[in-house]
């Protein structure tokens, strides 16, 4: 079965500011065990759907296909640096995205959209946002690195998205791979 999302790609400039910040964190691995995603595939995750069975991407495509047209670009602003859940129990860093009222509502339309479908509402609350680092093990000297890497207010652009990409998630040994199912354009 497919395990599958929804996502924004964000634009190369945008991810060759972060690959720097990925090259970066990777220096500093004596203090920290992380994987880090490819630079190729840095996105903004818009709903993670799961394993759903192959019938059902069809269903999937054609609701989103009507939902999505004629929704209209979005500007995103891409700033800040953080972490989930919290500078205690560091276990994601993140790239912040600007929270605008159009990308609370699509993905509110998307989140009902799918429940009519029958895929479950996600339960936590939509904080998009690009991953740039998934931690296994950090020591105290990563745990303060960390801290002065998210305390910098540091911006990497504002862009427009013009369509969204429902991806399939290939899970590898050395990271996932993501393979574009479907575009659909917000124009």
């Amino acid at each position: 079965m497919p395990r599958v999302f929804l996502a924004i790609d964000i634009p190369e400039d945008i991810k060759n500011l972060i690959a720097k910040d990925l090259e970066f964190l990777k220096s500093i691995s004596s203090n920290l065990k992380a994987s880090y995603p490819r630079v190729e595939c840095l996105h903004i995750t818009l709903k993670f759907i799961g394993e759903i069975e192959g019938k059902r991407v069809g269903e999937v495509i054609k609701v989103l296909r009507t939902t999505l047209r004629g929704f209209g670009s979005l500007k995103l602003g891409v700033k800040n640096r953080g972490v989930f859940p919290s500078l205690e129990r560091p276990r994601v860093l993140w790239i912040g995205v600007d929270i605008t009222d159009r990308l609370v509502f699509l993905r509110r339309l998307v989140e009902d959209k799918l429940h009519e479908l029958g895929f479950p509402y996600d339960d936590k609350e939509f904080k998009p946002h690009i991953t740039i680092a998934r931690i296994k093990w950090i020591d105290r000297d990563g745990k303060n690195f960390i801290r002065g890497f998210v305390d910098e207010n540091k911006e990497y652009g504002i862009f427009e998205a013009k369509k969204v990409v429902f991806y399939e998630s290939i899970l590898k040994p050395d990271g996932a791979i993501y393979k574009s199912i479907e575009e659909f354009t917000l124009g």
